[in-house]
């Protein structure tokens, strides 16, 4: 395992950081490691995220909304349809 060391901390962070690790009753290693390892990811999940093709076009929100409502009323009524037709026969 490597070793990584910091120098000339701060000494408002580094009683913050000590603070943080006292409240969840844990070590100041332990609670610098979880705070890099938890930037590392969010700037992995960011590279991931930024590598994923984007949508160039425009989506008229309130013209799918309609179309989407139009298409359950169509349903809907088909289904009424059916159920008055079945229930005369």
């Amino acid at each position: 395992m490597a070793n990584l060391q910091v120098k000339n901390v701060p000494d408002d962070l580094y009683e913050r950081i000590r603070w943080l690790a006292k409240k969840r009753n844990t070590t100041i290693k332990s609670t610098v490691l979880q705070a890099v390892e938890r930037e590392v990811r969010q700037a992995e999940w960011w590279e991931h995220w930024e590598s994923l093709p984007r949508f160039e076009g425009e989506i008229d929100t309130v013209a799918s909304i309609r179309d989407a409502r139009e298409e359950n009323e169509r349903k809907l009524a088909g289904d009424l349809d059916q159920c008055v037709r079945e229930n005369r026969a």
